[in-house]
């Protein structure tokens, strides 16, 4: 079985309102989307077409899960 969690922050730090936190120990990445910054760390190097691949998909996951998050406020 692999395991994707994913948090969305809503109250604390006012740096962190709206952050969303994806980590997989099995996949190997942790991905960090906020307002005003994203961050990708996989076992792809950087501006690699796996590297890309995981980044495109994550963003997308993250979009999502902010539509869905709005559905249920």
């Amino acid at each position: 079985m692999k395991r994707l969690t994913i948090d969305i922050f809503e109250k604390g730090d006012k740096e962190l309102i709206g952050m969303i936190d994806m980590n997989s120990e099995e996949l190997g990445f942790n991905y960090c989307d906020t307002p005003t910054m994203q961050g990708l760390q996989c076992n792809f190097d950087g501006d690699t077409k796996e590297y890309n691949a995981v980044l495109e998909k994550v963003q997308q996951i993250s979009d999502l899960v902010r539509e869905l998050n709005k559905i249920y406020k």
